[in-house]
């Protein structure tokens, strides 16, 4: 599944989100007072992510930006897990016959 996801080549922006991880959890309290999900939702042409909890809550994060170094290394990174994953064409090894048939329509 990863493979086949990281083969989309779908993303919402030019770039992916760089952002610690704690930014994210500090909406941790929220999801647990109000008993739902985290919905965050991208904004074209910003680094800033609008967060949402229920009806009830509402709150932003912005992403930072990684200097030229670090966006090679994860360049790099990238590509090494490209090479490490499996064809994302291929059928998993845990397909039984139906899912195969539903592979080859």
């Amino acid at each position: 599944m990863l493979a086949r996801l990281r083969a989309s080549q779908i993303m919402v922006g030019d770039d992916p989100i760089d952002m610690v991880f704690s930014r994210i959890a500090d909406f941790r309290a929220a999801t647990s007072a109000y008993s739902d999900s985290l919905r965050i939702t991208p904004y074209l042409g910003t680094r800033s992510y609008g967060i949402e909890v229920g009806e009830s809550f509402i709150g932003m994060v912005r992403a930072f930006n990684v200097n030229e170094d670090t966006r090679a290394r994860r360049a790099e990174w990238q590509q090494d897990w490209n090479n490490r994953l499996p064809d994302p064409e291929s059928t998993p090894r845990n397909a039984t016959p139906a899912d195969t048939k539903e592979q080859t329509r």
